[in-house]
């Protein structure tokens, strides 16, 4: 009788055996899947703020290209000399963190910090105020770099922002 039941105790503890396997294989595959989709989530959250933060770099370039236009236009030598160190660190920022950018892009945006560049020491060397004549030229190139800004926003998809 003491067989009998040892028989059973052990066919039973078998069989639990069995189950609580088939269990485990079943949670082990369900968390898989859950850590891929966590996985894959976590992904997409990091390329949306990097997509944010592109855009939200690209509108403050802007306003900063605006600001410097309105002062080449009042003339004002000191003023425009603080601008742009600051708009040109902008410029590398958006240039670094834009993964979307073409060649032409990336050329055109190196081009534009290079005319940054030239336009501070035009504005170094002068003495007094800005010529209207030199700040009309140096506008019509902000405004270059204005519109590959402008179209570099609007390739970020808002359905993916």
């Amino acid at each position: 009788m003491l067989e009998s039941i040892g028989n059973w105790a052990s066919i039973a503890g078998v069989t639990v055996s069995i189950v609580g396997l088939v269990i485990a294989i079943t949670q082990i595959i369900k968390l898989r899947g859950e850590s891929r989709a966590a996985k894959e989530a976590a992904q997409a959250t990091r390329a949306a703020i990097r997509r944010d933060l592109t855009a939200e770099e690209i509108t403050r370039v802007l306003a900063l290209l605006t600001r410097l236009k309105t002062i080449h236009r009042s003339g004002n030598r000191e003023l425009a000399l603080e601008q742009y160190y600051g708009i040109i660190e902008a410029l590398n920022e958006v240039r670094n963190r834009h993964a979307n950018l073409t060649d032409e892009q990336g050329a055109a945006l190196y081009q534009g910090i290079a005319n940054l560049n030239a336009m501070e020491l035009a504005v170094e060397s002068l003495e007094g105020v800005i010529p209207r004549q030199l700040s009309i030229q140096m506008n019509a190139v902000l405004s270059e770099v204005q519109a590959l800004l402008l179209e570099l926003r609007n390739q970020i998809p808002d359905s993916e922002m």
